[in-house]
């Protein structure tokens, strides 16, 4: 089983939040799109988002660049 974790990173001010996991692609990119076309901060870099496919039950620890 997967999840979706969607992250957002604003590149020059070293700003990272996560915003939550989603049981399908669809739904990490709905909000995505809710955030970047509606909320201040977010729709100004749309750029920042990040989506993630993450298996349940496994290590999935990584470096953001």
């Amino acid at each position: 089983m997967y999840v979706y974790q969607l992250m957002y990173k604003k590149e020059k001010k070293g700003f990272a939040s996560l915003i939550g996991y989603f049981s399908s692609y669809k739904k990490a990119r709905q909000i995505m799109k809710k955030y970047s076309s509606e909320l201040p901060g977010y729709k100004d870099h749309s750029h920042g988002f990040k989506i993630k496919k993450m298996e349940l039950n496994r290590d999935n620890y990584y470096f953001y660049d």
